[in-house]
């Protein structure tokens, strides 16, 4: 059985559009499926002869299992990447590369979803910059991805 043999039949038989008229339930049910087929789509995708990254993101950079994550990531052989926004932090130490972000929080973590946003804008950046490094072969990669979809959705139109 196939990956996406196996995603369709667990969840309900939706498309991935999600519409005016859509219920709760459907939703979730199309938010489900998306995220399944796309878990599954890029285990499918991954080169697993390629080098290892780790990219860990903590803004404090003292969670303890995202540090503890990054050095046994390192111990194995992975380069590492640590997103915080203290450059002196324990996750800073267990990385490689430290990107840093400027976010403010206070006590009431009233800032806390800007720095998620600070820290997702880091990630983008690092992913574009990997996309840009190796760009025919991104978007040689993203055609394949649009084509992928397009013909998902000719076939369950169909």
């Amino acid at each position: 059985m196939t990956w996406d043999e196996l995603a369709t039949s667990i969840l309900p038989e939706v498309s991935g559009d999600i519409d005016r008229h859509d219920s709760l339930g459907g939703i979730v049910s199309k938010v489900a499926m998306n995220e399944t087929l796309s878990i599954a789509d890029t285990a499918r995708a991954m080169d697993l002869e390629a080098p290892a990254v780790a990219v860990a993101v903590s803004h404090t950079g003292a969670t303890v299992d995202t540090v503890e994550f990054l050095a046994i990531a390192r111990r194995s052989g992975a380069a590492t990447v640590a997103v915080t926004n203290f450059r002196d932090s324990p996750l800073a130490a267990a990385a490689d590369v430290t990107l840093t972000t400027a976010a403010r929080e206070n006590r009431f973590r009233s800032a806390a979803l800007g720095s998620r946003i600070a820290q997702l804008m880091v990630v983008d950046c690092l992913f574009t910059g990997v996309a840009q490094a190796s760009y025919d072969a991104s978007l040689a990669a993203l055609r394949d991805r649009d084509a992928a979809v397009h013909d998902r959705v000719v076939r369950r139109r169909a």
